[in-house]
C-alpha cells in the first residue's frame, strides 16, 4: 500500500532582512605649526616639532531607529540630532627625525600624540571617547 500526503498550504510567508549601516558626516579642519629644531644646512639629518588642533563638525547623517524592537527604519539626523556634539577640537603633536635623500627630496618618520579635548559623544549617551591615540606619521618631502 502506498499512501501519498499532500500538505495544504494557506499561507505564505516571505522574509526579507535588511542590513542598516549608519552613515555619519563629519568636516575636520586641521591647522599645524612645524618649527625646524635642527639649524638647514648643517646635515643630512634634522628634526622639527610640529603642534596642531583639528576642529571637528558634526554635518548630520542617517541611523537605524526602531520604536518596537522588531521594524527598523533609516531616520536622517541634524548636526544637533544624534549622538556626537556639534562641534569638537582635538590637539596633536609630534616630534618628526628627517633624512634628506637628495636637494629636493628627504623621508620622515615623526611619532605623535593626538589628545581629544572631549568626547565626540554627547555626555547623554553614556559613551566615552578614548581621550588620546598615539601613532607613528611616515611621509615623504618633495621640494619645489
Amino acid at each position: 500500500v502506498t499512501r501519498t500526503i499532500t500538505p495544504l498550504l494557506n499561507e505564505r510567508e516571505v522574509v526579507t532582512s535588511h542590513t542598516y549601516k549608519p552613515q555619519y558626516r563629519f568636516l575636520t579642519l586641521p591647522v599645524q605649526l612645524r618649527y625646524r629644531i635642527t639649524p638647514p644646512g648643517s646635515s643630512r639629518w634634522w628634526t622639527d616639532v610640529a603642534l596642531g588642533a583639528q576642529l571637528q563638525v558634526f554635518l548630520g547623517g542617517t541611523q537605524a531607529m526602531t520604536s518596537d524592537g522588531v521594524n527598523y527604519h533609516t531616520e536622517k539626523i541634524t548636526p544637533g540630532g544624534g549622538p556626537f556634539r556639534p562641534v569638537n577640537l582635538a590637539l596633536s603633536g609630534s616630534l618628526a627625525l628627517n633624512y634628506a635623500l637628495t636637494n629636493r627630496l628627504s623621508v620622515s618618520v615623526a611619532p605623535s600624540l593626538r589628545w581629544q579635548a572631549l568626547s565626540v559623544y554627547k555626555a547623554e549617551t553614556g559613551l566615552r571617547q578614548q581621550s588620546t591615540a598615539t601613532g607613528v606619521l611616515l611621509g615623504v618631502r618633495w621640494a619645489l
